[in-house]
């Protein structure tokens, strides 16, 4: 048995910057770590990668903050199968981190992050 590899971020192909975020091409690799004992015959990432990736992209990409990131709330419309190319799509407004993956222009999942305040609001 091979060990496989802890990898915890996709693949990221390109960015583009929109009006109020970002677009990142991405792909989420076979040997993503959140994949394993996830379905094994028919892989998909799960969604807890989905928001982790797009907590993580934010701040990478929209430079927010949300390791106190409240009230999550996501829709999940189809599979996202490892291997293919997905946009993601960030965007912020209005104390809120809204995300969407998408395949080929069909949605795969949205949701949204209430951003905390801070105590200087």
């Amino acid at each position: 048995m091979t060990q496989r590899s802890r990898r915890i971020e996709p693949e990221i192909s390109a960015t583009r910057a929109i009006a109020d975020g970002v677009e990142i091409d991405l792909t989420a690799p076979h040997d993503l770590a959140y994949l394993e004992g996830h379905f094994p015959e028919t892989p998909i990432v799960p969604g807890v990668a989905q928001i982790d990736w797009a907590i993580r992209l934010a701040a990478r990409y929209l430079h927010l903050e949300l390791e106190a990131g409240t009230s999550f709330q996501v829709k999940y419309r189809r599979l996202f199968l490892p291997e293919r190319p997905v946009t993601l799509t960030l965007r912020s407004k209005n104390a809120y981190l809204r995300f969407e993956y998408a395949d080929q222009g069909e949605i795969l999942s949205s949701g949204s992050i209430r951003l905390a305040q801070s105590a200087d609001t």
